[in-house]
């Protein structure tokens, strides 16, 4: 818990079976086998791995939060990418 006010902290917590990362590299490396991918996105243009996402993925939610863009994608095809 975050005792000093005049710092600014936050708390990570930990949920089974989802994985949170910042990549360099493949995006299908990373999320093979997994039924949920939430993309975060803050610059106002699609990105690569994002119309990937598009293309091999159904869009279930897409979220507004100030200058950042949060996208719900699940499988289309199969239960996992």
């Amino acid at each position: 818990m975050c005792m000093n006010v005049a710092q600014p902290c936050s708390v990570l917590r930990v949920v089974p079976l989802v994985l949170l990362a910042s990549f360099a590299g493949s995006l299908q490396a990373l999320i093979a086998g997994r039924a949920r991918v939430i993309f975060v996105r803050h610059v106002p243009q699609s990105v690569p791995e994002e119309k990937w996402l598009r293309a091999n993925g159904v869009l279930s939610r897409d979220v507004r939060l100030g200058w950042y863009r949060i996208l719900d994608f699940r499988p289309t095809n199969s239960e996992t990418f």
